[in-house]
């Protein structure tokens, strides 16, 4: 198997598996390396860093195929770029805590004369 080279890289896992997937039907072995940030997770967002992989001897192939999809919608990130989000980690994490919050009195209310009989 030849060496796998950065193709680039995307902040969306969504985005990065359609591109990959228009890699893999070109009969190029493309593969996503990458993770989503923890932000992410929490709010249930698919933001992250993820890099699109290919062999290098496919390499330009699919340099050409990448280019002809770059438009606006595709959230491209360049080496050494922050990954950009529409809410701070602080306000995830604290709408994240506040919807606990509220779910735990809500169930409580809902569930708690059930518990006390």
């Amino acid at each position: 198997m030849s060496n796998l080279k950065v193709l680039c890289i995307l902040s969306s896992q969504q985005e990065s598996h359609m591109l990959c997937g228009l890699l893999n039907s070109n009969q190029i072995d493309a593969h996503i390396r990458g993770a989503r940030e923890y932000a992410g997770l929490v709010t249930g967002t698919d933001l992250g860093r993820y890099e699109i992989m290919v062999p290098t001897d496919d390499f330009k192939q699919a340099e050409e195929i990448y280019e002809s999809t770059k438009k606006p919608v595709l959230n491209v990130v360049q080496p050494g770029d922050e990954v950009k989000t529409t809410r701070s980690p602080q306000k995830n994490l604290l709408r994240s805590l506040v919807s606990a919050i509220v779910a735990a009195v809500v169930i409580y209310l809902l569930f708690g004369s059930l518990l006390r009989h």
